[in-house]
């Protein structure tokens, strides 16, 4: 964060204050509470290190491309990267299929004449 500047977007700094001003935390909040400072790009030392895996019970494991050393189970850093990249994206994606099963039902009411859209 440079200096005291929470976003470049007005409505994010003026939502920012108000939070602020009600006593509620928040993501800066958060990161002063781990030691981070105010600092969103200051990562702890352990992941620093390397890539981090914590999926199952014999890690956490870091590993390092740079020495191949490797987690536990044998995974390389690429592939606890590649690993990491797509449970995230899986986890991302199945937050939305709500949003878009509501939307497809929203569309064919819609295209039957049974709700107030045109």
């Amino acid at each position: 964060m440079e200096g005291d500047r929470v976003s470049y977007h007005e409505s994010v700094k003026k939502m920012y204050e108000k939070i602020k001003d009600d006593k509620i935390t928040n993501i800066w909040n958060r990161y002063e509470a781990q030691g981070f400072g105010g600092d969103p790009d200051k990562r702890c030392p352990f992941c620093q290190g390397g890539v981090r895996c914590d999926l199952c019970s014999n890690g956490p494991c870091r590993s390092d491309a740079s020495i191949d050393k490797r987690g536990v189970c044998g995974i390389t850093a690429d592939g606890m990267a590649m690993r990491m990249m797509l449970l995230r994206n899986v986890l991302g994606t199945s937050t939305y299929q709500y949003h878009t099963e509501q939307t497809i039902k929203t569309l064919r009411a819609t295209a039957k004449g049974e709700t107030p859209f045109q």
